[in-house]
């Protein structure tokens, strides 16, 4: 299972899949541009579609609250 992991001096501590460095906030932006999940993996080769969803899914939860508060 991907989840979503932030670890500091990578991509500035942003919160984004585990093993990549794509940022779960770049994902979400793909997805409300109208990009499906498969097409969003299919751009981005290491991030699975399971792993797209994980990244929407919070981003849906935390967004609104504000990223920096979130601890991952």
């Amino acid at each position: 299972m991907a989840g979503i992991v932030s670890s500091e001096g990578v991509i500035g501590g942003k919160p984004r899949v585990e093993g990549t460095r794509v940022s779960a906030e770049q994902i979400f932006q793909m997805s409300e541009e109208g990009m499906s999940s498969s097409e969003i993996a299919e751009v981005l080769p290491t991030v699975t579609e399971e792993g797209v969803l994980e990244a929407i899914r919070f981003m849906e939860k935390y967004s609104d609250n504000g990223l920096d508060a979130v601890e991952v």
